[in-house]
């Protein structure tokens, strides 16, 4: 895992961006549109929400999410079928790569003010089949 440096200057402009955001959030795209790996840096407010999902199961083309957290706190929430947490994970700077293999309902909550959190997903990013959101859980705005 390639696990970029950011300068001050640049984490303390992407916070402000997410602060100021309606999500709450800002993304660093770091790969090229089409690009086989998607990497990317997630800054996450603590009042941020990320409706629960899944990505799908492909033969040969699985999407692993790899999280490497760079700053603060945050737990990946594991669901069932039917929304009930059944496990979680506590990550920060600290914390080994961790990953979420497809076809787990999962999202993560930010424990600490704000988070960092380097993400790597194998797979061309396609918006209609990229993840799939969870029916039982709210929406996002």
């Amino acid at each position: 895992m390639d696990i970029p440096q950011l300068t001050q200057v640049e984490t303390d402009d992407y916070i402000l961006q997410a602060k100021n955001s309606e999500r709450h959030r800002a993304l660093k795209i770091l790969h090229e549109p089409g690009a086989e790996l998607n990497r990317t840096v997630n800054f996450m407010m603590s009042n941020t929400y990320l409706q629960p999902h899944k990505h799908p199961k492909e033969e040969g083309k699985e999407k692993i999410e790899r999280y490497k957290i760079l700053g603060g706190k945050l737990a990946i929430v594991f669901f069932d079928s039917d929304g009930i947490i059944i496990e979680s994970a506590i990550l920060d700077e600290n914390s080994e790569i961790f990953e979420v293999h497809p076809a787990r309902w999962h999202t993560p909550v930010v424990l600490s003010d704000y988070a960092l959190c380097y993400e790597e997903v194998k797979g061309v990013f396609d918006p209609k089949t990229y993840k799939e959101f969870a029916s039982w859980a709210p929406t996002e705005k």
